[in-house]
C-alpha cells in the first residue's frame, strides 16, 4: 500500500472534484479512477441497484466496463441486496461468500470491500473495491478512511441527484407545455402528432419515438408517418394487436417500462435486434387503446420510471387529440349528412313561389 501522506493527496485531490461538479457520471468516474489509485485496487466501481432485480449494472469502473458486461444478474442483485446493510462495509476476504461469489468470480478478485452509498427512501449505489490474491487485505484505518470517503461520495452524488432532479423537472415542464400548446392550437392530427413526436425525441435521449396507430377492423398496429427512428418506412409497419410488446400494452390498456428487452418473455422475431429497453404506454380514447407510444433507446436501462411517467402525461395530451379529431370528423359527417338531406328534400318538392 501507499504511504499515507500519498493516500490521503490523492483523496484530498479526489474531495475537490466531489465538491467541483454536479455532474453524477464525473462523479462516479473520479471515485472509481482516484480511490483505484490511492488504495492501490484491482478493480474500483461504483454499482447501481434499481427497483427490480433484473436493473442492477456497473457504473463508472476502473478498468472499464461497459455494454452488456455491465449489466448484473437477478441473482447478483438479489445478492447484494440480501447482503448489504445500510451505511455498514461489507468485506469478504479470500472465501466464498453467499450470495456474492458470481460477483466476486465475474470480477475476478479474491477480496471485496463494499459501501453503501444509499440515502432515505432510495434504492442503495454501492462503493467497491477488489483485491487479486496477491494483494494484502484492508486494514482497520483504511477501511474507516474509505468509509469516511464513501459517505463524502454519497453527498456529492445525493447533491447531484437533486440539481438533476430539478433541472429534469424543468425539461419536462417546457415539454408539457409544448405539448399542451401543439395540441390546444392545432386541429390536425397529423400535424399535432408530428409535433408532439419531435419535441419528445429532444426531451428524451432515444434512439426511437413513435406512434402506433390501434385499425380495429383488421386487429393491427400501423406506424404512424411522423414516427421517427423506425427501421422501415411507418406507413410499412403492420403489427397484430395480440404480439410482442405493443400487443401486450393494447390488450392490456398497460403501460411498460422493458430495462432490457433480451430478457423480456414478449421479446419477438421480428424485434429490431439493435434495441435494448423500452417504454410502451397506451393512448386510451373513450375507453379503448386507440393507440401506442413507443419510446426505445439503443442501451440497456437507459429508460426508466420518469421516462415512463412523462410518457404517460404526454400519451393523456395525445388522448385529448385524438378525441377532438374523432368528435370533429363526426360533426363534419353530420354536416355532409344534413347537406345531402337538404339537396334531396329541394329536389323532391321542387321549386316554389310559382303560380297557376
Amino acid at each position: 500500500m501507499e504511504s499515507r501522506e500519498k493516500i490521503y493527496r490523492r483523496l484530498l485531490d479526489l474531495a475537490a472534484q466531489l465538491t467541483a461538479t454536479l455532474d453524477s457520471e464525473a462523479i462516479a468516474k473520479a471515485t472509481v479512477t482516484l480511490l483505484a489509485e490511492a488504495m492501490q485496487a484491482d478493480v474500483c466501481a461504483v454499482i447501481c441497484l434499481g427497483p427490480e432485480r433484473e436493473q442492477g449494472r456497473i457504473g463508472p469502473a476502473w478498468p472499464e466496463c461497459s455494454g452488456d458486461a455491465a449489466l448484473l444478474s437477478g441473482g447478483e442483485s438479489l445478492g447484494l441486496l440480501e447482503n448489504l446493510r445500510p451505511q455498514e462495509p461489507l468485506v469478504i476476504t479470500g472465501k466464498s461468500h453467499p450470495g456474492l461469489e458470481r460477483l466476486r468470480q465475474r470480477l475476478r478478485v479474491q477480496s471485496l470491500a463494499m459501501f453503501p452509498l444509499q440515502t432515505a427512501g432510495r434504492m442503495p449505489t454501492i462503493l467497491l473495491l477488489g483485491y487479486a490474491a496477491d494483494r494484502p487485505p484492508l486494514s482497520s484505518e483504511d477501511l474507516a478512511l474509505l468509509s469516511e470517503m464513501s459517505h463524502l461520495v454519497a453527498s456529492a452524488l445525493e447533491n447531484s441527484r437533486l440539481y438533476q432532479q430539478t433541472h429534469r423537472r424543468l425539461q419536462e415542464l417546457r415539454l408539457l407545455y409544448e405539448v399542451s400548446l401543439a395540441v390546444s392550437t392545432l386541429l390536425d392530427l397529423d400535424q399535432i402528432v408530428g409535433r408532439v413526436l419531435e419535441a419528445l425525441s429532444r426531451h428524451i435521449a432515444v434512439h426511437t419515438c413513435a406512434l402506433y396507430i390501434v385499425d380495429q377492423a383488421q386487429a393491427s398496429l400501423r406506424g404512424h408517418p411522423a414516427s421517427r427512428g423506425l427501421p422501415v418506412p411507418p406507413e410499412e409497419i403492420s403489427i397484430s394487436t395480440g404480439h410482442g410488446r405493443l400487443g401486450w400494452v393494447v390488450q392490456t390498456g398497460q403501460a411498460l417500462l422493458v430495462p432490457d428487452v433480451t430478457r423480456d418473455p414478449r421479446a419477438t422475431a421480428s424485434d429490431s435486434g439493435d434495441i435494448r429497453s423500452e417504454v410502451c404506454v397506451p393512448v386510451v380514447v373513450g375507453g379503448r387503446v386507440a393507440a401506442v407510444l413507443d419510446l426505445a433507446s439503443r442501451q440497456p436501462a437507459a429508460l426508466g420510471q420518469e421516462d415512463l411517467d412523462l410518457a404517460s402525461r404526454v400519451a393523456g395530451q395525445l388522448a385529448v387529440a385524438m378525441e377532438r379529431s374523432q368528435v370533429l370528423q363526426q360533426a363534419h359527417q353530420r354536416v355532409r349528412e344534413l347537406t345531402a338531406l337538404m339537396r334531396m328534400s329541394s329536389t323532391i318538392q321542387g321549386p316554389r313561389g310559382w303560380k297557376k
